[in-house]
């Protein structure tokens, strides 16, 4: 094969190579954090935790102390992770529509909107009303 030909090979190998490269990271970020065995809170609320925080490392992490639910934050969604008796849990996923609207202020750091990146964090408009 003369140079031409290998140009063209290792052309059609770059291009192929990196569709597969993206193919192959959509999927990865694709999959559940949450699996069955985590929804039927196998071990209890401690194991199910560590599986799902072994799976993907959390944005933030919080528990309430007045009931115990363990709050994971993700870039997508929140999971909690509730106690119940005899080593049991029930494990909800939901988007971020309640985080965005600081629900979960309550919770400390990593658990508050944040504000546009536009926006000084100050109010706007003058303290005296308009004139």
């Amino acid at each position: 094969m003369n140079r031409r030909n290998w140009a063209i090979v290792s052309g059609c190998s770059l291009f192929i190579s990196l569709f597969m490269f993206m193919v192959a990271g959509s999927v990865l970020d694709s999959r559940p954090l949450v699996d069955d065995k985590d929804r039927r809170c196998e071990g209890g609320p401690t194991v199910t935790e560590s599986r799902i925080t072994g799976r993907s490392t959390p944005r933030s992490r919080a528990v309430d102390s007045a009931t115990g639910v363990v709050y994971l934050r993700y870039d997508r969604q929140i999971i909690s992770i509730t106690p119940k008796q005899n080593n049991k849990c029930t494990v909800q996923t939901e988007d971020l529509s309640r985080y965005n609207t600081g629900f979960y202020t309550h919770l400390g750091p990593g658990f508050s909107p944040s504000a546009p990146s536009n926006s000084s964090g100050g109010s706007s408009g003058s303290s005296g009303g308009v004139k």
